[in-house]
Formats: C-alpha cells, structure tokens, sequence
C-alpha cells in the first residue's frame, strides 16, 4: 500500500468490496455486478461490508481522538507545571502531533 493514502483508503484497501459471487444470486446487491435475488432489497448490504467500514471509520475516528487528547494533556501540563522541564513535553506534543499528521 502506498505510503500517500490516507487512512480511510488504506483501510477500503483492506476491506475490500462487497461480496460477488460467480453465481449472481448469491452476491451482494451492492456489489459491482449485483444480485439477481428479486427477493431482496437492492439497496441494502447483506454481506457486512457496510459493517466493517463503519466500524474502521470509527476506530480511525477514535484514534484520532485519543491521539490528540493526549497532545492537550501534554500541553496542560506544559501550561500548569513550571517550565524548568518544558522541553520534555513540548518533545511529546511534538511526537504526538507528527503522528497523526503521518497518519492521515
């Protein structure tokens, strides 16, 4: 995977599309070819992709989230405390923040 994408190609990338089987009756609807089940809603995933992706979007969101609580927390810190060892956190805000601009 290239190095360029952003975490929610890189995880598209993973997860792939949605289920299509040679036998189209039992593919997922909302795959690229379809399904050829007329009993079934066409516009409803039935193999979990839909699933998966949302809960990837929502690790991403998560881990963003904590990341960047935890650079405030750093900063909190920096702002409380005497600033005799400040260089120490602004290094953690720093690392903190440089991670999550390599992430995406």
């Amino acid at each position: 995977m290239s190095e360029q994408m952003t975490p929610q190609e890189r995880a598209a990338a993973i997860i792939g599309g949605h289920y299509d089987c040679e036998d189209p009756w039992y593919s997922c609807p909302l795959s690229e070819e379809g399904c050829a089940n007329e009993h079934i809603d066409k516009t409803v995933c039935t193999c979990g992709h839909d699933d998966r992706k949302q809960n990837v979007e929502r690790l991403i969101a998560e881990t963003r989230r904590a990341a960047l609580l935890e650079a405030a927390g750093i900063l909190q810190k920096v702002y409380e405390e005497s600033f005799d060892d400040w260089n120490g956190y602004v290094e953690g805000v720093i690392e903190t923040l440089t991670r999550l601009a390599q992430e995406g």
